[in-house]
């Protein structure tokens, strides 16, 4: 064989064996895709049957009477409803708003309250506040009902009291579209249904003597939306909400400000917080504000 022939044949190998790499790489990137498919396809269906599953729905629960319909209820209604966060969530109007609008994780409109509290009987509400679950036996998806399982009877029933005083007007249209990160997080256990967090429970640590029940109360059903039921932090598609023992560093009078303004340590602005203590934290009173500030500054150290 000459040297020609034999360099040929060399190159007919070469392109052989090419093609044969080419044609398992492309099975390879078939496969992969196949199975991304399928992957994708597992975590939807997986996180539909989370998000359709039936709960069992809480024996119905009536209210204890409350005057509702004075203006006094009703003033004290809307103030509770600050306070513990609908208006921050479901829009000042409480007819709705854009929760959270990050495609690749969700898109969230809250509903509206006003509409809510004309379709649904008291029992059906506390249902869905306290406990996450709907009449249909299906769960709340972002619904911070662990924070609310607490929340008294007079206390609620003055929210439901302010709901109905207001009027019937349109809002946004209630939107629940769980992107593909969302979708994972769901079957992962990153995000958790609001039916979820309630059956694992949680609670504050107990308050160390009477005088500072009421403040654990308080941080039970507003601090522990952002900060976990334990108040020992927790991680949002927004950030990290810090352990709360962090009001050890500050003075009654600093965390007076912290609340009223969202204002910091060292006169430093905090992201959500300054926006959900504006808002929201803004409504205690004097005597809520240091109730909350005594049980929280008695938390143990780790």
């Amino acid at each position: 064989m000459s040297w020609q022939q034999g360099e040929l044949r060399t190159e007919e190998q070469e392109d052989e064996t090419l093609g044969l790499l080419m044609r398992w790489l492309m099975r390879g990137v078939l496969a992969l895709l196949v199975l991304a498919a399928l992957g994708t396809a597992w975590v939807y269906a997986r996180s539909e049957w989370l998000l359709r599953q039936r709960w069992a729905v809480p024996a119905p629960t009536a209210l204890k009477a409350v005057a509702r319909t004075d203006a006094g209820a009703i003033a004290e209604g809307g103030r509770l409803a600050r306070l513990h966060g609908c208006l921050g969530c479901h829009g000042m109007s409480a007819t709705g708003d854009v929760l959270l609008d990050e495609p690749l994780i969700a898109r969230i409109v809250s509903p509206s309250l006003v509409d809510a509290v004309r379709r649904y009987d008291d029992a059906q509400l506390a249902a869905i506040v306290r406990h996450g679950v709907r009449p249909d036996g299906t769960t709340m998806v972002v619904m911070p009902s662990q924070s609310f399982a607490s929340l008294t009877d007079p206390d609620l029933a003055r929210i439901l009291g302010y709901l109905r005083s207001l009027p019937d007007t349109p809002g946004p249209r209630s939107v629940r579209m769980l992107g593909p990160v969302g979708r994972l997080g769901i079957v992962v256990g990153k995000y958790k249904t609001s039916a979820q967090r309630v059956a694992e429970g949680g609670m504050p640590p107990p308050a160390p003597d009477a005088l500072r029940v009421r403040g654990r109360y308080l941080a039970a059903t507003t601090c522990s939306i952002c900060h976990g039921p334990a108040l020992s932090g927790e991680e949002h598609p927004e950030g990290l909400a810090p352990d709360l023992r962090i009001v050890g560093a500050y003075s009654r009078e600093d965390f007076a400000r912290l609340m009223r303004t969202g204002i910091g340590l060292g006169g430093r602005k905090l992201g959500v917080m300054t926006g959900w203590a504006r808002e929201n934290l803004s409504a205690m009173n004097d005597e809520e504000v240091a109730s909350l500030f005594s049980y929280l500054d008695s938390l143990p150290a780790h």
